[in-house]
């Protein structure tokens, strides 16, 4: 690990600002918006991580310029972290890297290729101010428009304009809903927290589930969330995002997630109750502990483990893969992969509906602007049909990916429950993840007595639904067979009088 650059004029900032690296950026924009905050430039550290060797010779340039400005430079700490080219990228040892050598009392880890507004640092600022156990998150607005493309500095009225796909009324989308805010809201654009809180709960975990594109600073969200802090959305300061390529990791490898690109083993982490890391950096255990040794210099080699970094080769992925033949496979029913495979396929004609509605909203609002925009050409029309094939792909591979967690987190939820000594359960909701669940019970010990959702009368394959007041005087495990929600759920199964032990939810 190489300490490029530090600051040692830089005393006692009150904020530490994380921008991230793996060879990836072409773009250093970040860092013109953050050299211009309405907060003194000596209350925050701008920290810069690279993953591999990369130095960087955008930024190099930005200190030669600053230099003969008279300004201040550019980055407060300027680290390559010099991972070998042959192994893969991991957010979250960068997380640790930055934590163990942030000086601020609050740390923000920040989307290093968005754009922010002069208030971005002073709006952080504030949220701390007026309550100091809280973990913050900023939402980021998201254009998907190749004209800003090369960044060209666009302003903030034309990012959140034509293209912007989650801008409404103000706010982002995600803001305005209260049903679904782990999917519909950006976890991973910004995140910040107390220095010391982080170090209390051991930091970012390097499990080899958050390997690559899935997850973010989010999972040490929610096991702050565990630990007693409340978790905050800022009302009205945003991040701002535009187009550039591979912005979706669209050829990354990808770890096990909820089919919506939620990490699983965060989620896994949310529910449980869990403070600590599955895997935790031995720096920031000692760190931890109180047993870190005093100088930084001494730290940071204790950051990487050569172990680790071993499992996360680029020649290692392929064994990490899921596969779906795999989920599909049979074990002691052989018409299990047919009810899987019949149970998939509505999963599918039922998003694919959902969808076509809200294309079709959106296509009436925007086609009087496309027919003045686009041309009739041959080619245009080829290259319309392209996108809409690469989006019905990405839909469908997105549903399946759904479809392998819900039926992986449904199996390991049946086996628990059995484990137990349960033979029987009751289902609460009659969506996707109910069919899925309600096939994998073909093949197990335990079967399902009731379906209850929050009104009853309908029919759920064989069952009639029953109305969820019924299930107070049940005795079996009610399993909320729903990932959107689950809060809301859970608050009305206790409103019924059913105790928490006989709940069990599935994310």
């Amino acid at each position: 690990m190489q300490h490029i650059f530090r600051n040692d004029r830089l005393v006692s900032p009150k904020i530490s600002i994380v921008l991230l690296d793996w060879s990836c950026r072409e773009s250093f924009h970040i860092l013109d918006y953050l050299e211009s905050q309405t907060v003194a430039r000596s209350e925050y550290e701008l920290i810069w991580i690279e993953y591999y060797s990369r130095k960087s010779s955008n930024i190099e340039e930005r200190f030669k310029q600053n230099e003969r400005l008279e300004k201040s430079p550019p980055l407060d700490q300027w680290l390559l972290m010099e991972i070998p080219n042959d192994v893969y990228y991991h957010k979250h040892l960068l997380y640790n890297a930055a934590i163990l050598a942030s000086r601020g009392n609050i740390i923000t880890f920040c989307d290093s290729d968005a754009l922010v507004q002069n208030t971005f640092i002073e709006a952080i600022l504030r949220c701390f101010d007026q309550e100091s156990d809280i973990v913050a998150h900023l939402d980021q607005a998201r254009n998907n428009d190749k004209q800003f493309y090369p960044f060209n500095y666009p302003s903030i009225e034309k990012v959140i304009g034509e293209g912007c796909i989650n801008w409404h009324n103000g706010k982002t989308t995600g803001l305005w809903d209260t049903e679904d805010i782990l999917h519909t809201r950006n976890y991973g654009a910004c995140m910040a927290a107390r220095r010391e809180d982080l170090i209390a709960i051991g930091g970012a975990d390097e499990h080899i589930d958050y390997l690559g594109h899935i997850c973010g600073p989010y999972e040490m969200t929610f096991r702050l969330v565990n630990a007693g802090k409340r978790e905050v959305w800022h009302p009205t300061e945003f991040l701002y995002h535009v187009w550039h390529p591979g912005q979706a990791g669209e050829t990354n490898y990808v770890g096990p997630h909820d089919g919506q690109h939620m990490s699983t083993r965060a989620l896994q982490a949310k529910f449980s109750g869990r403070i600590l890391p599955f895997v935790e950096n031995s720096a920031m255990r000692k760190l931890r502990l109180g047993k870190s040794p005093p100088a930084l210099e001494q730290i940071l080699p204790l950051v990487v483990s050569e172990e680790r970094l071993q499992s996360w080769s680029i020649d290692n992925l392929p064994k990490l893969k899921t596969r779906l033949w795999r989920t599909l496979q049979p074990s002691r029913d052989a018409i299990l992969s047919v009810r899987l495979l019949n149970a998939f396929s509505k999963v599918l004609l039922r998003q694919a509906r959902q969808k076509a509605v809200q294309l079709s909203l959106a296509n009436g609002h925007n086609s009087k602007h496309r027919l003045e925009r686009n041309s009739a050409s041959v080619r245009h029309l080829m290259g319309q049909i392209a996108v809409k094939a690469a989006k019905v792909y990405s839909f469908a591979k997105r549903t399946l990916e759904f479809c392998v967690y819900a039926t992986e987190r449904s199996r390991e939820c049946l086996n628990a429950i059995a484990d137990d000594g349960n033979n029987e359960l009751s289902l609460y909701g009659t969506g996707d993840l109910a069919d899925i669940f309600y096939a994998l019970t073909f093949d197990a010990s335990i079967k399902v007595k009731n379906i209850y959702d929050d009104f009853g009368g309908k029919r759920f394959h064989a069952f009639k639904v029953l109305p969820l007041e019924k299930c107070g005087s049940a005795h079996e495990k009610i399993v909320i067979a729903s990932f959107i929600g689950v809060e809301e759920k859970l608050e009305r199964l206790k409103r019924c009088g059913v105790p928490t032990d006989r709940i069990v939810v599935l994310q």
